[in-house]
């Protein structure tokens, strides 16, 4: 049994495609080449950084993005596979055969999970470390002003040459404090972005579509095939499919 669906389908006027997704796919919410962009400068950043403490926050940085980097190529590659697999949900829907598009979509509804724990656990990552730096920041802060604090008393006391040499390590510490405050946003911005890409992840397994096909199959055979067919049940599909592609678009750019 046809249901009449195709892969092109004109809702509100406006024609979509599931070869070609309408324009508005919900990426605004997360600034990918921002993100990059900071990622980017972490290693210019602990290069300017000579306080002891951030020598030990330096491995733990540089793990965790390396390790940010292989779980987005894990998740890309989910969901290549996933997108492909939604595309025979629709198939199923297509041929009549609602029990496949039904275990189907269960099974992509693991994999958001599988993708949120995930993230969760990058969210984690990246909020201790950024504890961890500005603890840093805090410390050198400390020091630098102990450091100001000994300069003026040297400076008073009449000895200028040690007071110069004061001075070019309260530079030094002036120029780790900004390398220190720069890395901190960047762990609070890739925490963020992480925590966007599972709030993300929980709308796709919230079972909405999963739950319009389950109510179908009870209906007798007209009326399920009016639910299937319906402008309201094309626009959640293609929404649903859409954001797929968002996430997959993301992880694409994640490089």
């Amino acid at each position: 049994m046809n249901l009449g669906l195709s892969f092109s389908e004109t809702i509100d006027k406006e024609t979509f495609s599931l070869a070609e997704i309408p324009a508005q796919v919900e990426t605004e919410s997360v600034d990918v080449e921002t993100l990059l962009d900071e990622l980017g400068k972490i290693g210019t950043f602990i290069d300017i950084t000579r306080v002891n403490r951030v020598q030990g926050v330096k491995n733990e940085i540089t793990k965790l993005t390396e390790r940010s980097a292989v779980i987005v190529q894990e998740i890309r590659e989910m969901t290549s596979s996933d997108l492909k697999n939604l595309q025979n949900v629709f198939q199923f829907l297509l041929d009549g055969r609602e029990t496949m598009a039904m275990e189907t979509l269960k099974l992509l509804s693991i994999d958001t999970r599988i993708i949120a724990t995930k993230a969760e656990q990058l969210i984690m990552g990246f909020e201790n470390t950024l504890t961890n730096v500005i603890n840093a920041l805090e410390d050198t802060q400390r020091t630098k002003g102990a450091r100001e604090k000994h300069r003026n008393d040297l400076e008073r006391r009449g000895k200028f040459h040690d007071g110069r040499l004061e001075e070019v390590a309260i530079d030094a510490l002036h120029n780790s404090i900004g390398a220190l405050k720069s890395l901190s946003t960047i762990m609070m911005n890739t925490a963020v972005f992480w925590r966007q890409l599972q709030a993300h992840c929980e709308t796709l397994g919230n079972e909405g579509m999963q739950k319009m096909i389950e109510r179908a199959m009870f209906y007798h055979e007209e009326k399920r095939i009016e639910v299937l067919t319906s402008t309201g049940f094309k626009n959640k599909g293609i929404v649903f499919y859409s954001k797929w592609v968002a996430l997959d678009d993301i992880c694409g750019k994640h490089k």
